[in-house]
């Protein structure tokens, strides 16, 4: 992702020209920290783009100070968690949940599948492909279930880093009432 690299740049230059700071990165934040489908969005599909957005906004969360904002991403933080951290929770629980209810019929079913050595087929994007045997289908499931492991992980990363973050400038702007 070249956005770390470009918005170093920017914040060693200071409020200079500013490209990847404040009002022009607004516009861009909203399209990438947005989820196509909200709650419903295709998890596994977007996963690569979900990365993308968590690791960018983990990065400008730990480069970009509250009480300094100047990439105006605290400013944007209840609209963000609004439009993009709380639907990715849900639907991470929603999806984690499905694919492990659908390992546990799989693991169920198996058992007959081997005796009767049927196999299973899928389609995906309206296509037939080939056809999976009962193992098969369980490494694409937990392959699935890791997927959303590692989303999750770096969700609750900047989650973490929103509420450790938050804390301290609210320490410092009280130990700063106190100096007055």
């Amino acid at each position: 992702f070249l956005y770390p690299s470009l918005s170093a740049v920017d914040f060693q230059i200071g409020y200079g020209r500013g490209w990847f700071l404040g009002p022009r990165l607004i516009p861009l934040l909203h399209i990438v920290l947005s989820l196509p489908e909200g709650v419903e969005t295709d998890l596994l599909q977007n996963s690569d783009r979900i990365m993308a957005a968590l690791n960018l906004l983990r990065y400008l969360i730990i480069k970009d100070p509250e009480y300094d904002n100047q990439t105006e991403v605290w400013t944007e933080l209840i609209r963000t968690e609004r439009d993009f951290l709380k639907p990715l929770r849900m639907g991470l629980n929603m999806s984690k949940a499905h694919y492990e209810a659908k390992i546990t019929s799989t693991k169920e079913n198996r058992q007959e599948s081997h005796n009767n050595k049927t196999v299973c087929t899928l389609t995906a994007g309206g296509k037939m492909l080939p056809n999976m045997t009962p193992e098969m289908q369980l490494q694409v499931l937990q392959s699935a279930l890791f997927t959303f492991d590692l989303i999750e992980s770096v969700l609750a990363r900047v989650e973490e880093l929103i509420e450790m973050k938050g804390k301290t400038t609210k320490e410092e702007r009280i130990r700063s009432n106190e100096d007055i």
